[in-house]
């Protein structure tokens, strides 16, 4: 492997033209300036530098790096850019132009041999490392919440139907003046923010698509440039419900070009904004309606409800969405509602009954234990008693009799700079007491909520961003911190809301042991109490990307889960 270097010049092209596999031989090249790179792959060098010389935004670039070897054929380096655009997006040395029509996964021949986690590839970046070119570890970058939730991802077949789905029917909705309304169905793990982000940057930012797209993609980009042409000043809006990750998203899109910041909202700012032409939901099924807010929420909610002409105490945000925008797109699962304030899935289902479109994301992106570990998960919370198995080999599904013993895996982890991203989480079955300690307080200071043997615990001490926080090693996460984000691997403490009856031979819920006050308050049906907490679990077992540790207090629990753990 080489890597040439060269002026983006013209006077460079008979440089070019005289390698020995600058005109017939396939490469992947790097073109840039000190803010901004393009990144791609052709099998001639020479006239693909020629057709960039000839780009308007190409001309402001400086430097081309064009990376050779022996061993390339086409399908390498499509992988190896398709992996340069995903990792050089994160590492924030450069704000990159590309485009990302051409990013869709796909196997062949000798793909080990290239692939991110190749020697070759690790050896590539060290080499980019070393004429400054990136910034950061391959790991390090994998971590970040830039990498995660970068539009620069490459799609699975899954996500590409129903990206070329939404578009087409979109554009055509658009065109003929009629409501759009398209629902993205998933469980956790299958990309629904990643294909999300993924239509804001189509949607919003032309350079996305219109530059060098994949000929194969011809179909849904002519429908993208006919909504472009016929609405050309869309306005979209992005909704994240949760606080946490809508800080989150806002710091994604200030590092990726293109991706403007200001469409990122929550429900409530939709009720001041001006009408929308389109909206994208992500994690709808947190969308709230007026029950079990927080304290001091309820007037400011009724308010926006009479604002919009809605009964005080009946509209919900969903209502406020369908109310404040023309089309609508939203990502939903039902199994990740996990308060009585959510919306409930009867109440969604007026949305899946009038909508222009469903789609169902089925393969597993997150979890090396892949979708038959979520549906192992699904099946043991709701009862149906699945047969005991085993997973790949690369994913740790581990049952701890000793929590001191899972603390100090999860802590060695985290530190460990080729794993990091391991975190400590659990049910909501100790009182929140540290809330209650004065703003600043030092961490060996702090209110201990959580004792289980000879182990002390402080529930998260920030809300936002909890995972990146200085102290988070030290803390016990909750579901309301990790919704929505992925961890190499998460130590789970199951507590004594909890449980498992011998006789009746299934998993059990004890109210009395369910600190959430607004998780409970209001319920008299136990089986609305019993899918609001087992729904918890299911969404925690599926943050876990490498590994699973698990701990359980309840002894019957325990004992009856045992053999799930092979």
């Amino acid at each position: 492997m080489k890597i040439k270097y060269y002026k983006f010049q013209e006077e460079s092209i008979s440089d070019i033209k005289k390698d020995p596999k600058g005109k017939d031989w396939p490469v992947v090249y790097i073109i840039n300036n000190k803010n901004e790179a393009y990144i791609g792959e052709t099998i001639s060098a020479y006239n693909r530098t020629l057709q960039h010389l000839a780009n308007p935004r190409r001309r402001f670039l400086k430097e081309l790096h064009i990376i050779e070897d022996d061993n390339f054929n086409k399908s390498a380096t499509l992988d190896i850019e398709s992996s340069l655009i995903e990792l050089m997006s994160a590492d924030e040395k450069f704000k990159l132009q590309n485009s990302n029509s051409g990013l869709v996964f796909h196997k062949y021949n000798n793909m080990h041999k290239f692939s991110q986690e190749s020697p070759f590839f690790k050896q590539l970046w060290n080499m980019l490392k070393q004429r400054k070119l990136v910034n950061k570890e391959i790991e390090e970058i994998k971590n970040s919440d830039i990498f995660k939730y970068s539009p620069y991802k490459s799609l699975n077949s899954d996500q590409i139907n129903a990206r070329d789905s939404i578009i087409r029917k979109l554009s055509d909705s658009v065109v003929k003046g009629e409501k759009f309304m398209g629902v993205v169905s998933g469980v956790a793990g299958t990309g629904k923010t990643i294909l999300a982000t993924y239509l804001v940057k189509l949607l919003t930012d032309p350079n996305f698509y219109n530059l060098d797209f994949n000929p194969e993609d011809s179909s849904y980009i002519q429908s993208l440039i006919e909504l472009h042409n016929y609405a050309p000043n869309f306005k979209i809006g992005y909704i994240v419900p949760m606080d946490s990750l809508r800080s989150t998203m806002k710091r994604v899109f200030r590092a990726i070009k293109g991706l403007p910041v200001k469409i990122i909202m929550s429900p409530k700012d939709i009720v001041d904004s001006e009408y929308l032409d389109l909206v994208i939901v992500d994690e709808a099924h947190r969308l709230r309606r007026r029950k079990n807010l927080v304290s001091g929420a309820f007037p400011a909610f009724s308010k926006a409800n009479i604002k919009l002409g809605l009964d005080p105490n009946e509209g919900t945000e969903l209502d406020w969405i369908l109310l404040k925008s023309k089309h609508q797109i939203f990502f939903y699962d039902r199994f990740q509602t996990i308060r009585p304030t959510d919306i409930r899935k009867e109440q969604f289902k007026k949305v899946l009954d009038n909508c222009s479109f469903e789609y169902i994301l089925e393969a597993q992106m997150r979890s090396l234990g892949g979708e038959e570990f979520y549906n192992y998960i699904k099946d043991i919370f709701t009862n149906k008693n699945p047969k005991p198995k085993t997973f790949d080999k690369n994913f740790e599904f581990k049952l701890f009799d000793n929590i001191s013993d899972m603390r100090i895996d999860i802590m060695e982890k985290d530190k460990n700079p080729d794993i990091g991203l391991s975190k400590m989480v659990a049910g909501y079955a100790w009182q929140w007491k540290s809330k209650q300690d004065k703003k600043g307080t030092p961490y060996d200071k702090r209110t201990v909520d959580i004792r289980i043997d000879n182990e002390e615990f402080t529930w998260n001490t920030t809300p936002n961003d909890w995972i990146n926080s200085e102290n988070s090693i030290n803390e016990m996460g909750c579901i309301h911190t990790v919704q929505g984000y992925d961890l190499n691997y998460i130590g789970i403490v199951m507590g004594n809301e909890i449980s498992y009856d011998k006789a009746k031979n299934k998993i059990v819920v004890i109210k009395d042991n369910y600190y959430d006050i607004m998780g409970k308050r209001s319920i008299n049906e136990y089986d609305e109490l019993f899918e609001y907490i087992t729904n918890i679990y299911i969404t925690l077992f599926s943050r876990g990307i490498r590994g699973v540790y698990v701990y359980i207090c309840d002894k019957d629990l325990k004992d009856y889960l045992k053999q799930y753990f092979l």
